[in-house]
């Protein structure tokens, strides 16, 4: 009989439901189960289902109450509260970005946990903790007390194996560190290929070199069927249908391209989010280039320099909902000296009909790289990304190299290289049993859906939720009329 611990800070879907399902997997085994939640403890809350007054009044019906009821059984003990001693562990908060991500708290990188959080909340590559102290301070005291109390709990639980949710956000690390610290196997769990898949592995999802390498593994040991496999992957993607998020294309009109030279090769950029690498820390840290924007001044410098080349750079259009700042130093830096046809955020411009009518495609590490391969388009591959050690794509770390590559026009590409990605996007993962997705962040555990309340207590929520909104929008009217500033993250 293992002794299984789970310690969570999130209850929103489908991360609770994984949690649930692995627990009650391993209750089925015979195996001993804790789940202990301290989402409502930490100053700093994310990723939490209902707001306060519904988790004061109904705190019965929160889902991971709900999902403790149906797991309920003589080896399962459900601990819904956490003691985390806070008033131990105030915490002076970094002034900068660079000092919060280098900050450590035990030889944990607690702050890079505590960064990644704020700069996906706030959508802004070059968040600012200076700006928002408040934010920060709660979040890095949080994390050290979660460390702190998750170090307590291993050392009276003495659990075989801990479940931790992502290991890349604030909560989750602070989890995840502690483990390790004490030498407790862990297993990470994220989704998986689609919504009806999850994945349980001891390395976080962020983990290039060993994602790379379970792709290469799962490709040699594949059965009948897993190229056809592979391409469906491609062509859903091309279709507007990924079954992994949402499509990013709902915008964009089949086969509509811009105005192209003629006699020209046309090479094309398409970029990628700022603040998703900037979230992600270590695990993707550039190599040659100080980060995107400095290789895209790389690439316009190349360019420029080259007559038959005519270069394309792509917004992505996921920056339409990016901080505004990350939005203005894309257009300044995408149009510097006039060089580059800019293809906004917004444009109806189809991104797969321009990938066809590229002769190369670059990017920082976006998906289209690969995509650009299994379509018969050289790839030249700038950034990190979870596919840069397959051999599919060519590498430049330096303007010297990408000058070669893009001067030479017989640059070679081999679809069929695409496919052990493609196999794999399309496949990775454990199917769910006893969660039913109905949607990327929707679904039914053991039957139930967590996330919704039931009867009177659905019928407040809502009438609340209306309340909100329309003060919300009465509170942007009035900032709209220059009565009131924003007041972003709580300083």
């Amino acid at each position: 009989m293992a002794n299984v611990l789970f310690i969570d800070a999130h209850n929103t879907a489908p991360h609770l439901e994984t949690a649930f399902e692995l627990a009650k997997r391993h209750l089925d085994a015979g195996d001993r189960v804790t789940y202990v939640f301290a989402g409502y403890d930490v100053p700093f809350q994310e990723f939490l289902a209902h707001g306060r007054v519904e988790r004061a009044l109904f705190r019965p019906l929160m889902p991971e109450r709900r999902a403790a009821r149906l797991v309920a059984c003589d080896r399962f003990t459900f601990v819904p509260r956490l003691d985390l001693r806070l008033g131990e562990h105030r915490v002076e908060p970094p002034a900068t970005l660079e000092e919060l991500k280098a900050w450590t708290y035990d030889g944990a990188d607690l702050g890079m946990g505590v960064a990644s959080s704020l700069i996906s909340q706030s959508y802004n590559s070059r968040f600012d903790p200076s700006a928002h102290r408040g934010a920060v301070a709660a979040a890095l005291t949080g994390a050290v007390a979660l460390y702190e109390a998750s170090l307590r709990l291993i050392a009276r639980h003495r659990p075989d194996l801990v479940y931790v949710f992502n290991g890349r956000l604030c909560h989750p690390r602070a989890i995840l560190r502690a483990a390790q610290r004490l030498g407790v196997e862990v297993r990470v769990h994220d989704r998986g290929a689609d919504k009806d898949r999850f994945v349980a592995r001891p390395f976080m999802p962020h983990d290039r070199a060993r994602v790379q390498a379970e792709i290469a593994e799962v490709w040699e040991r594949r059965g009948e069927g897993a190229e056809d496999e592979a391409r469906r992957w491609y062509e859903e993607r091309r279709a507007g249908q990924p079954r992994d998020w949402w499509s990013f294309t709902t915008l964009q009109e089949r086969s509509r391209l811009p105005a192209l030279p003629a006699g020209k090769r046309i090479v094309t950029y398409f970029s990628s989010s700022d603040d998703e690498f900037a979230a992600i820390g270590e695990e993707f840290k550039w190599e040659g280039w100080r980060d995107q924007l400095d290789a895209v001044q790389g690439l316009i410098d190349v360019a420029s320099g080259l007559p038959d080349v005519h270069l394309v750079i792509r917004l992505h259009p996921h920056l339409l909902k990016k901080h505004p700042e990350d939005m203005e130093r894309w257009l300044r830096a995408a149009s510097a000296g006039g060089v580059a046809q800019v293809i906004e955020p917004g444009s109806p411009v189809d991104s797969y009909a321009l990938v066809e009518a590229s002769d190369v495609v670059v990017t920082a590490g976006s998906t289209v790289g690969m995509e650009a391969v299994y379509w018969g388009r050289p790839s030249v591959l700038l950034g990190p990304s979870d596919y840069d050690l397959l051999g599919a794509v060519h590498l430049a770390r330096s303007r010297e190299r990408l000058r070669e590559l893009l001067s030479d026009p017989r640059l070679p590409v081999d679809p069929r290289a695409a496919l052990p990605y493609g196999y794999y996007r399309g496949t990775f993962g454990e199917r769910f049993r006893y969660y039913e997705a109905t949607g990327l962040f929707s679904g039914r555990f053991m039957g139930e859906d967590l996330q919704e309340l039931p009867g009177l207590a659905k019928a407040f929520s809502r009438a609340r939720a209306a309340l909100v909104a329309r003060a919300r929008a009465l509170l942007d009217a009035a900032r709209a009329g220059g009565r009131m500033r924003p007041s972003g993250l709580a300083r």
